[in-house]
């Protein structure tokens, strides 16, 4: 039996939710985990993802739980509700754990997670207070199977890949932030492989372009267009001092694309 290493005094939890900044439910989760173990310190990420949106959800946990320190727990709530039976789960990865609904939103986060899983099971019981469960158990320092089961059907779901040639590159918008800035999922290392030192023109609709990767949004005039790559290494969109996503016309889902020159 192999016990969780979660054994001090403070506990850490973040949250990342669709609920929002109005209503009671940010407040109810807040409460149930108190009521569940009083020795947490809770850390909002983010309450404005939308609404069932679980691929926002996996980009935002993605590019955030590893620059928390170790130990810590973090914990999702979007798309609790995806069937009948609903059933959450809970893992050690990376040295941190992580809850939530066994909806997919994990295998968006985790490429190629092979840790134990384990639920609580199917039960009546409300969200919160499964989740309450499991954050109790860890703080009384009970094993993983003395908190809930090993499961073996741990759902999957495909993450979308950019599409690759040896003179393209097609990518997908997967995220715009605040600021209209516009996520791309191309990284780094893709980029630079298919480029391998050749000029590009990277289109965001049928006649604009961009030639060149920018260090900083100050490289190009206020209000023009520069791409870059962001802290996670995704390529960015964006234009100095304005919001790219509007001006540009570009939204979630729309296809990105790079043509490399000899």
């Amino acid at each position: 039996m192999v016990a969780f290493l979660y054994l001090w005094v403070m506990h850490l939890v973040t949250l990342i939710t669709d609920f929002g900044t109005k209503g009671y439910r940010t407040a109810a989760l807040k409460g149930a985990l108190l009521s569940a173990c009083r020795d947490i310190s809770i850390v909002d990420v983010s309450h404005d993802i939308t609404p069932f949106d679980i691929d926002e959800a996996a980009f935002i946990l993605r590019s955030s739980y590893a620059q928390f320190p170790a130990k810590t727990i973090h914990l999702v709530n979007v798309l609790n509700y995806y069937e009948m039976d609903n059933r959450i789960v809970y893992f050690q990865q990376d040295d941190q754990l992580f809850i939530g609904p066994d909806n997919g939103i994990f295998s968006l986060v985790f490429e190629d997670l092979d840790v134990p899983i384990y639920s609580i099971g199917n039960t009546d019981d409300h969200y919160t207070d499964i989740c309450g469960q499991i954050i109790k158990g860890i703080c009384e320092g009970h094993s993983p199977d003395e908190i809930g089961t090993e499961i073996t059907d741990f759902r999957r779901k495909l993450i979308l890949q950019p599409v690759t040639a040896t003179n393209e590159i097609r990518g997908s918008v997967i995220f715009v932030d605040r600021y209209g800035n516009v996520i791309v999922n191309i990284k780094k290392t893709d980029f630079d492989r298919i480029r391998n030192d050749r000029s590009f023109s990277l289109y965001f609709n049928r006649h604009e372009h961009i030639h060149e990767i920018s260090a900083h949004y100050m490289q190009v005039d206020i209000g023009s267009p520069l791409c870059s790559f962001n802290s996670q290494d995704y390529l960015e969109i964006a234009v100095n001092l304005q919001r790219a996503d509007e001006l540009l016309g570009i939204k979630k889902g729309d296809v990105i694309q790079i043509k490399f020159q000899d």
